[in-house]
């Protein structure tokens, strides 16, 4: 895993780790890279990186969590979870959205696509769709 997907990853962690209802929290301070790797440390970045997994060439608009916990996040053998809606535009300015399951466990975390409206399908090899370890004692 590169150092930004690693970051991506605590990020995400965080998020569903953190209480999603409410105003995500950023990973703590020991947790951010150094400075000449980009930072991925907010709730906004982290779903600007799993809508690039899904469509490379899309530009993020904004993010809501709807959600928490989704109701199927045994059957992946999560211990917690939230949907998040995802809006973008698509390369001609047209507005999308999808919704994507953001998912955790003790050492990992995944997400699942549920929805999504573009004409262009989704990136089905996103490296989210299936478990990531984190290594959550990394600095």
């Amino acid at each position: 895993m590169t150092g930004a997907e690693l970051l991506i990853a605590k990020a995400l962690l965080g998020i569903a780790l953190n209480s999603p209802t409410t105003q995500p929290v950023s990973p703590p301070p020991s947790q951010k890279p150094p400075s000449k790797i980009a930072t991925v440390d907010n709730f906004a970045d982290a779903m600007r990186a799993t809508l690039k997994c899904y469509h490379r060439t899309a530009s993020y608009k904004e993010a809501d969590i709807v959600t928490s916990p989704w109701p199927r996040q045994d059957q992946y053998g999560a211990s917690n979870s939230a949907v998040v809606k995802i809006v973008y535009a698509g390369t001609t300015g047209k507005k999308y959205q999808m919704t994507v399951a953001v998912m955790a466990r003790k050492d990992a975390i995944r997400t699942h696509l549920l929805e999504d409206n573009a004409l262009i399908k989704a990136n089905e090899k996103c490296s989210y769709e299936n478990w990531v370890k984190v290594d959550t004692a990394a600095k």
